[in-house]
């Protein structure tokens, strides 16, 4: 039976990303923080959030039992959220944002999970580059079938320019 009142985010460990202590009061709080982000008009956020849930590894708890569906809600930010014209209203959340973007993403790919898109062109340039790099780690395995594929790709041509089967 489950246990009502469990706090989920005091079981799963999480990291900070951003040291919002460097940041100008009220944004220097988790709450203001929080409140800056939400007045943006992005929805809910994730209960984690300013922090990043490390739930892509599966064995950092055994006690703790989630299926994909959930772990999949917890590391989804709002879709505003990587749409650049967002932060016209309060440029100084960008920044953060976008590393908060980036662990979040991050975590997604370790947990399996595709890769969500940024849209508009008013990213730093740094951070494009960063988040283009986000790519999945390729195992042996895939490694392997991949570089099959590549050699099928390119079968030998014989002189009347057929491709030899």
């Amino acid at each position: 039976m489950a246990e009502e009142g469990l706090d989920i985010t005091k079981m799963i460990p999480s990291r900070e990303i951003v040291d919002l202590k460097r940041l100008e009061f009220p944004l220097s709080t988790k709450e203001g923080f929080i409140s800056a982000v939400m007045a943006l008009g992005c929805g809910t956020l994730p209960k984690f959030f300013p922090n990043v849930p490390e739930i892509g590894n599966k064995n950092n708890d055994k006690n703790v039992v989630m299926n994909s569906e959930y772990r999949e809600s917890q590391l989804r930010l709002p879709q505003k959220l990587y749409d650049s014209q967002t932060y016209e209203q309060n440029p100084l959340l960008r920044g953060p944002v976008e590393e908060i973007i980036l662990a979040y993403e991050n975590e997604r790919i370790l947990s399996g999970f595709e890769k969500n898109h940024i849209v508009g062109d008013g990213w730093s340039e740094h951070f494009k580059k960063r988040f283009e790099k986000l790519t999945p780690k390729i195992g042996p395995v895939e490694s392997s079938v991949s570089s099959d594929e590549d050699e099928k790709e390119k079968l030998p041509e014989n002189p009347k320019g057929r491709k030899v089967t």
